[in-house]
């Protein structure tokens, strides 16, 4: 064999075993490259199938508790308020004189239970309660205009006066004094000068409002 021959087949062999070992790498590059492709596969499953997916629960309305004692500790009125609704409950109570202590509670009865509109606010004033526990007044309250409701604490609607003689579950100060024409502003109730007469401030005098006749009585002082 000359020596030109022998030279091109050590070429050709060097070239079979390059050839050889770039077969070798690709097959390993492509196993590494495939395995962690599958792995990354795996983790993304497992990732995607470990995120919670949250329940979706039914919001319960926020509900608000108001309460007011009657002077004399034997009767509660308490005011249950939710989203759009407010229920009016009274439980009668003794208490021992010595230690000033609740000795005996009745179950609650319910006096009225009434709808709450949008931005509609109410709030049991401190003196709410009648002298002789017969009646109480709320304030209801919506855009900056207040009303004034009496309640009769076992639930007996009013009468109103009109063409026909109809009854409402509570009479709505505000709405006879505005039904009175009376040239003055309403500002506030401030409480309860006897059993059935409220004190109602205006911009200008005092009156008296006699829940039993539903009317207003002009006083010569003004409080």
């Amino acid at each position: 064999m000359s020596r030109i021959n022998a030279l091109i087949l050590a070429a050709f062999f060097f070239g079979l075993m390059a050839l050889g070992t770039l077969v070798g790498s690709w097959y390993v590059l492509s196993k590494e490259t495939n395995t962690q492709t599958r792995a990354a596969q795996i983790i993304v499953t497992e990732e995607t199938s470990a995120i919670a997916i949250p329940e979706l629960k039914a919001v319960e309305p926020q509900q608000q508790t108001l309460e007011q004692i009657s002077p004399d500790g034997t009767v509660m009125l308490k005011v249950e308020i939710t989203a759009d609704e407010y229920q009016l409950f009274v439980t009668k109570q003794t208490t021992d004189e010595d230690t000033q202590t609740e000795t005996n509670t009745t179950s609650p009865q319910l006096v009225y239970t009434g709808q709450l509109e949008s931005e509609e606010q109410l709030e049991v004033p401190f003196n709410s309660w009648s002298p002789n526990n017969a009646q109480f007044f709320l304030k209801r309250t919506q855009n900056n205009t207040a009303e004034f409701l009496v309640f009769n604490v076992t639930g007996e609607p009013f009468a109103v006066k009109s063409e026909q003689t109809t009854t409402q579950p509570f009479s709505n100060v505000t709405q006879h004094f505005v039904d009175s024409e009376i040239t003055h502003q309403l500002h506030d109730i401030t409480g309860w000068a006897a059993n059935s007469l409220l004190m109602v401030q205006t911009d200008g005098p005092t009156y008296w409002f006699d829940v039993s006749s539903q009317r207003f009585i002009l006083l010569s002082t003004q409080f």
